[in-house]
């Protein structure tokens, strides 16, 4: 935001409030100053500026304030005009508009010199509930990325197939827990799996997992497992151990009907809604962002948003434990996911769809550092 300043003409004596040097006037015209912006602010909430300190004078200045309220020196908000002497720390608050993508001004004038600190509003409703629900204020550049990443998927037309989005790359964990998509099917970490900000959760390779809430048989949701229309996705950006049973995705009980393994040591391989394991050609190690999906007629597996192979159905096979990260049935994980992913739809994803899913979360996960 630029900083609006008083007229100033040539020199000290032209300068608006201020006396000719040496002749014992008073100075009530501040330095500028600068009260930042609230971008990608949730509508109707309230939002403060920077603190800005009073330098430059040396009598007391008018202030005034449009738009909002301020408060000097940490003592209680006010709208009235009143005065400021050097040294005092002020700062503003507004209301940010009811409406979405808009912005609402709060000006502060002190002697005369002005900025405006804006407050602007997200994009979309679907963002604006779910900062909603964070308990701790992630900060304007991740609730601007969240909107971008909720913006994308809807532009792609995915934020209606998907069930389940658990963003494990969180500023904390309670936010790591929360399902994007919905107030049901919230993360449950099990026997505390290691949780790193900004980066996800860590398995210990022997009984710490996560709880998706949603279980496969479930029914009224797009993970259609009974007529086996079923997509997931997972990134992992810490690898692990390289074996046949470290699955990052599964089920917490029951046959293993549903399991993934990035990489065994030859490839990607798991069954998904079926009795056996099918494979997926991949040379490039764990490290990575995964899509699976499928439908009667056969399955893709995708990483970074490439197909890496097509499969066959395999026999199906079905049943009614939890879906799961970092465990499979009785065998844990000792990688870190960063995201999981739980949908579907009416049809099989797109190399499309799982190319504009994969940019999405990149674009979300390469900014706080969790690819």
């Amino acid at each position: 935001m630029a900083v609006h300043q008083g007229q100033r003409g040539l020199g000290h004596q032209a300068r608006t409030g201020w006396a000719a040097q040496g002749d014992g006037g008073a100075d009530t015209t501040p330095d500028p100053f600068a009260l930042g912006d609230a971008g990608a602010c949730a509508p109707g909430a309230t939002y403060e500026s920077a603190a800005i300190t009073v330098g430059g004078i040396d009598a007391p200045a008018a202030l005034s304030v449009t738009g909002g309220d301020y408060a000097i020196n940490g003592g209680g908000w006010a709208s009235a005009a009143t005065t400021v002497g050097a040294g005092d720390v002020v700062k503003v608050r507004g209301v940010a508009s009811a409406s979405l993508a808009t912005a609402l001004d709060v000006g502060l004038q002190i002697g005369g010199v002005a900025d405006t600190f804006t407050i602007t509003t997200v994009a979309h409703a679907e963002t604006a509930a779910l900062i909603g629900r964070f308990a701790a204020d992630p900060g304007a550049t991740r609730r601007g990325l969240i909107d971008a990443l909720i913006g994308a998927l809807k532009a792609a037309g995915l934020w209606a197939k998907i069930d389940v989005l658990h963003v494990y790359a969180a500023h904390d964990g309670q936010a790591a827990a929360l399902n994007w998509v919905s107030t049901s099917y919230a993360a449950s970490p099990q026997a505390s799996p290691t949780f790193t900000a900004d980066r996800g959760y860590a398995g210990d390779g022997s009984g710490t997992f996560i709880n998706t809430g949603l279980a496969n048989n479930a029914t009224g949701v797009n993970w259609q497992a009974a007529s086996a229309l079923a997509t997931f996705g997972v990134g992992v950006n810490v690898a692990g151990t390289v074996g046949a049973n470290n699955h990052v995705f599964g089920l917490n009980g029951g046959a293993a009907s549903v399991r993934f393994n990035p990489y065994n040591g030859t490839g990607a391989q798991g069954r998904f809604l079926a009795t056996s394991d099918q494979s997926f050609t991949n040379g490039a190690g764990r490290v990575g962002r995964y899509l699976v999906t499928r439908d009667a007629g056969g399955q893709a597996g995708y990483r970074n948003g490439a197909l890496m192979s097509t499969a066959a159905p395999g026999t199906p096979s079905v049943n009614g434990a939890g879906l799961a990260l970092l465990r499979s049935n009785t065998t844990f994980s000792d990688s870190r996911v960063s995201f999981a992913m739980i949908g579907g739809g009416a049809a099989i994803w797109t190399a499309t769809e799982a190319a504009n899913f994969d940019a999405a979360m990149d674009a979300y996960l390469a900014a706080v550092g969790a690819n």
